[in-house]
C-alpha cells in the first residue's frame, strides 16, 4: 500500500457532476458513503487532506447536504440551469443541467493558491473542460493538480492538462454493488413478511426513498443478473388473476452474503407461513368459480359497474372473508360514486380477522380503506382516490 504523503491537498467536488454521471451514464443511484470514502482512499497517497468542499445547488440535493457533514465536508451552494451542450463522447447536442461549479471552484482555487501555502496539491472531482484554465494557473504557481472523474464523462483536454487523471469508474461499480445490497435486503425483509416480493411494491418503496432515480431499470438489471427469480402467482384480487413477483435467489452469491450477514443459513429451506384452517361448519374463505364472482369480474371488465357491485355484494354475503372480492366491489362503487355504500363496504373489509396481515401485504388498498372508514368527506374523496389508487394498482391492484 502506498505511504501517505504529508504535503497538504485540497479536494473540490462538483457534486452534481458525480450524481448525474452515475445516474445517467451508469444507471445507478449515488451512494454518498461509497463516493466520499472512495475519493478519500484515492487521494490518500497524494497527501493529508487540508480542505474539502462540495459544490451544488443544494436545494436539489437536500439529503446529500445533510450527509456530507458526517465527513466534515464544507458545502458551497451554487445555481444551475438547463442548456444545450455537445456530448463529449457522441458529439450530439443534448439538453443538460449545467451548474456554475466551475466558476465557484475556480475562484476558490485561485484564492487559495496565494493565501494557503499548506495546500500544495489540488484534487478536482469533475469532468468539465472549463477547468483547464484554473489547472494551468495552479501549475504555474508550482502546484500539482489531480483530476478525478469518470472516463466516459471527462473532457480529454482536462485529462491531458492535469498532472494526473484518477479514474472514478470503480466507484460506479461500487455504487451499484451497494445499491444492489440495499435492494436485496429490502427484498429479504418483504419475503419474510409476505412470502414473496411484489415487483411493483418494491419499486414503489425504492422510488419513495429516492424519487430522482429510475429504479425500474436498475431492478430489471439485477433480475437479469439472476439475483432475483421471477414468476407469476395466482392473485384473485387482480383482474388478470395473477401477480408478477420476484423471489431472492438463495443460490446467488449476493443473496447468500446478505443472508449470512443476518446470521441466516442460505441453504436452509424457509418454513412456510402457518395457515388457518377454516371451520368445518363455515364456508371456505373464497370460491372464484362461484357464478356471482365470475359474473362480477365479467361485468367489471365490460364496465357494467352496477351489475358488478351487485354480483360482488351477493358473493360476499356467502364468502365474507374474500379480501379480493371486497376490493372489486370497492372499485365498482368508486366508479358509481356511491359514497355511503362505499364506506359500508370498506367497513366490512376493515373487520376481517386477518386485516392487519392484509394491510402489510397490500398497503395502498389498506390505506384507502382506512381513509374511508375514518373520514367524513367521502363524496369528494371518492373521485380523487379513484385516480390515485387505480393509477398505483393498474396491473397489480393490491400493490
Amino acid at each position: 500500500m502506498n505511504e501517505i504523503n504529508e504535503e497538504g491537498i485540497g479536494i473540490f467536488i462538483d457534486y452534481e457532476y458525480v450524481f448525474i454521471t452515475l445516474e445517467r451514464l451508469y444507471g445507478v443511484p449515488m451512494d454518498l458513503e461509497v463516493v466520499v470514502e472512495g475519493i478519500h482512499e484515492k487521494t490518500r497517497p497524494f497527501g493529508k487532506i487540508i480542505l474539502e468542499r462540495a459544490y451544488a445547488p443544494w436545494s436539489n440535493f437536500v439529503e446529500g447536504l445533510a450527509q456530507l457533514s458526517k465527513w466534515r465536508v464544507e458545502t458551497v451552494n451554487i445555481s444551475s440551469k438547463q442548456v444545450d451542450k455537445t456530448d463529449v463522447n457522441t458529439g450530439q447536442r443534448c439538453a443538460v443541467l449545467q451548474n456554475n461549479a466551475d466558476i465557484y471552484i475556480a475562484w476558490d482555487v485561485a484564492q487559495l493558491i496565494y493565501t494557503n501555502q499548506n495546500i500544495q496539491k489540488y484534487a478536482l472531482v469533475t469532468g468539465d473542460g472549463d477547468f483547464v484554465e484554473i489547472v494551468k494557473r495552479a501549475q504555474q504557481n508550482g502546484k500539482r493538480v489531480y483530476v478525478m472523474g469518470f472516463e466516459r464523462n471527462t473532457s480529454e483536454f482536462l485529462r491531458t492538462q492535469a498532472d494526473q487523471f484518477v479514474s472514478l469508474d470503480d466507484l460506479a461499480r461500487a455504487n451499484e454493488s451497494a445499491i444492489a445490497e440495499r435492494i436485496v435486503d429490502l427484498g429479504l425483509d418483504m419475503e419474510q413478511r409476505l412470502d414473496y416480493v411484489g415487483y411493483k411494491l418494491l419499486i414503489d418503496i425504492l422510488s419513495r426513498e429516492n424519487p430522482q432515480v429510475n429504479f425500474r431499470e436498475l431492478v430489471h438489471r439485477i433480475i437479469t443478473d439472476g439475483v432475483f427469480l421471477t414468476e407469476r402467482r395466482p392473485d384473485p384480487a387482480s383482474i388478470k388473476g395473477e401477480v408478477f413477483v420476484i423471489i431472492p435467489n438463495r443460490k446467488h452469491p449476493l443473496v447468500r452474503n446478505r443472508l449470512l450477514a443476518r446470521g441466516i443459513d442460505p441453504d436452509a429451506v424457509p418454513e412456510p407461513r402457518p395457515t388457518v384452517e377454516p371451520r368445518l361448519d363455515s364456508p371456505p374463505p373464497e370460491d372464484h368459480s362461484d357464478p356471482n364472482f365470475v359474473a362480477g369480474v365479467e361485468a367489471f371488465e365490460k364496465m357494467r359497474f352496477e351489475e358488478a357491485a351487485d354480483r360482488f355484494g351477493r358473493y360476499l354475503d356467502v364468502y365474507g372473508r374474500d379480501f379480493s372480492a371486497y376490493v372489486m366491489a370497492i372499485k365498482a362503487l368508486i366508479e358509481l360514486n356511491r359514497p355511503d355504500e362505499l364506506r359500508d363496504m370498506c367497513l366490512r373489509a376493515r373487520t376481517l380477522e386477518n386485516y392487519d396481515m392484509l394491510s402489510q401485504r397490500f398497503p395502498e388498498w389498506a390505506r384507502f380503506i382506512d381513509n374511508k372508514v375514518t373520514s367524513e368527506g367521502v363524496v369528494q374523496e371518492a373521485v380523487t382516490d379513484k385516480t390515485e389508487t387505480e393509477a398505483q394498482a393498474e396491473d397489480t391492484p393490491l400493490l
